[in-house]
């Protein structure tokens, strides 16, 4: 439990601080979830002054309600459940009383950190759910993006550092980054990359906001270090900064951590926290191997690591389909346990992002108990990780299902394929190269990635909210693609190639009008006027039936130009 008066003695000034650039209240609490500290914007947006909150239950103080399940926030806690495990951050949506007592969704995001006084704590980011929000999502999600190429394709260790490190530096608006690796043999701490401010600047910040403690605070530490403190050569009254450190962690060894640095007074923490999380554990994931069998003293060489004979293929566009070393898994095998399958099909749609194992009990059983459905969500990832590896010894590490602490995901390295992820990958590249004008090797690509999409995306989860969107996404893609290639094809003369185009998108959704109108215009090009006119007719008969509209001005301007240009008799 955190000793109150000298958590709060730190936590003000830190949460005051926080206050300029951090969406919504910021508090902080112990383990029994009672407020410790509590900051100006939690006054205003609860209309709870600090001497009324402090001492009390903030579930007390602020009655929310989990939007996701409907439950009182309390019941599902991870703090009061104890079901963190190794997850330092999360992340829920509440409904509670806001700024004049009216019911609003609020983002309710904590970080279980050690602070400078070398305690534990917990700080709690809260706030109405609006475009700020959004907006660090959207960076956590560039972020992503940005480190998975790296993590999935043979790119050397040190580049790979680099990247992660400039990339934090972009998407969290810090000042400098670090990343230190324990040597596996002496667990020297040894910093392996570093970009920003100078390292001698940031190393005086560091021991005068930490002190001599960091190097054992990393090896011991499976949370991240929160520190403030004033950076040399500012003013009297000193440049108050701000030091995050996350741990990397797999296998239960603690591998090292990825450090971000921040000369700004307002710096915002809750979103760099945000990116930080998932982050870390990509590195992580990326480090597992090289650690595990401890070939190199300074750091993961891809050479040295651990070559595995199998690979896996998925394929989730139209039928679901698995191949292990090109050898289709039977879908029976899933019979007995079919949670194992929607598991393994939640695990494909969020690969780059791992999931939360409360988040995954709570989608497979929905209300129950937390440790009977701890315990069911065991034997589900054994049914899994032995249907895609019959062999696989007790006691062995899975090759493809990956778990760190709390923490579950698919490898995200090339040796799992994805059809989905090779689509989208091949239209953005093909699309490219149709901007750079090479029309001809455009189209090549664009025929070759085509092949992938045999269906919609988790075809038979239709009516699952959690592959919706990118369901929805990826017949986007597919059309817009056929619609590019049907106008690269005409503007090279194979006006026929072009109209089977069209006719591909318009069988994979008859509603689009703009797909209509450009097959209208190709068949009256050659010369096809009586079924460029049945066409436009089949179009207008769609809109009435289906959608219940009148085809578009853009629509019957074509079609009167057609029939002026019709002979009389």
């Amino acid at each position: 439990m955190i000793a109150a008066t000298r958590f709060w003695r730190f936590c003000h000034g830190v949460v005051e601080t926080l206050v300029g650039r951090t969406l919504g209240a910021v508090f902080a609490v112990d383990e029994d979830l009672r407020i410790v500290a509590w900051n100006r914007n939690a006054e205003q947006g609860l209309g709870i002054p600090v001497s009324e909150a402090l001492g009390r239950p903030c579930y007390e103080i602020m009655p929310a309600v989990d939007v996701g399940s409907g439950r009182p926030c309390e019941e599902g806690c991870p703090l009061i459940q104890r079901t963190t495990g190794s997850a330092w951050a999360h992340n829920r949506v509440l409904q509670a009383p806001w700024a004049g007592g009216k019911q609003t969704h609020l983002d309710c995001f904590f970080l279980k950190c050690i602070l400078p006084t070398f305690e534990r704590g917990n700080i709690c980011f809260v706030g109405p759910t609006a475009a700020a929000a959004a907006d660090s999502r959207s960076l956590v999600l560039e972020t992503v993006e940005a480190i998975y190429p790296v993590i999935s394709e043979s790119v050397g260790s040190q580049e790979a550092l680099a990247v992660f490190v400039s990339t934090l530096l972009r998407t969290t608006s810090a000042d400098a980054g670090e990343l230190f690796l324990l040597d596996p043999e002496s667990h020297d701490l040894v910093l392996m990359e570093h970009q920003g401010l100078p390292t001698e600047a940031v190393r005086e910040f560091r021991q005068s906001s930490i002190g001599d403690e960091f190097p054992d605070l990393i090896r011991r530490s499976r949370v991240p270090l929160l520190a403030a403190g004033t950076w040399p050569g500012g003013s009297p009254s000193g440049i108050p900064g701000w030091y995050l450190s996350a741990p990397l962690v797999a296998e239960s060894r603690i591998l090292g951590a990825l450090c971000i640095a921040s000369k700004q007074s307002e710096y915002d923490i809750a979103s760099a926290v945000r990116i930080l999380f998932p982050v870390a554990v990509q590195v992580s994931a990326y480090l597992r191997w090289a650690y595990l069998v401890g070939e190199k003293r300074q750091g993961p060489d891809r050479e040295t690591l651990p070559r595995e004979t199998s690979r896996l293929q998925i394929n989730c566009l139209g039928p679901f389909e698995v191949f292990v070393d090109g050898e289709p898994i039977p879908m029976a095998r899933f019979q007995r346990f079919k949670r194992a399958l929607t598991l393994l099909k939640l695990l494909v749609a969020h690969r780059g992002r791992p999931l939360p194992r409360q988040a995954l009990m709570e989608f497979l059983w929905p209300g129950s108990d937390p440790r009977r459905s701890s315990g069911n969500l065991r034997v589900v990832l054994h049914a899994l990780r032995r249907s895609l590896e019959p062999e696989l010894e007790a006691g062995r590490v899975s090759s493809f299902i990956l778990s760190q602490g709390d923490l579950v995901h698919l490898d995200p390295s090339d040796r799992v394929w994805v059809d989905a992820e090779q689509f989208a990958k091949g239209v953005s590249q093909a699309a490219e190269t149709a901007v750079d004008g090479d029309g001809e090797r455009a189209l090549t690509e664009y025929r070759r990635v085509a092949s992938l999409y045999r269906g919609e995306y988790m075809g038979e989860e239709r009516y699952s909210d959690w592959c919706s969107l990118e369901r929805t996404h990826l017949k986007e893609v597919y059309l817009n693609m056929r619609r590019q290639m049907a106008s690269i094809l005409a503007e090279s003369g194979d006006v026929a190639g072009a109209i089977d185009s069209c006719r591909a998108a318009l069988g994979v959704d008859q509603g689009r009008e703009e797909i209509h109108r450009q097959l209208v215009g190709l068949l009256w090009e050659a010369g096809r006027r009586d079924e460029a006119l049945r066409q436009y007719e089949a179009c207008r008969k769609i809109l009435r039936d289906e959608i219940g509209v009148e085809p578009s001005q853009e629509t019957e301007a074509l079609r009167r130009t057609m029939i002026a240009q019709v002979p009389r008799r």
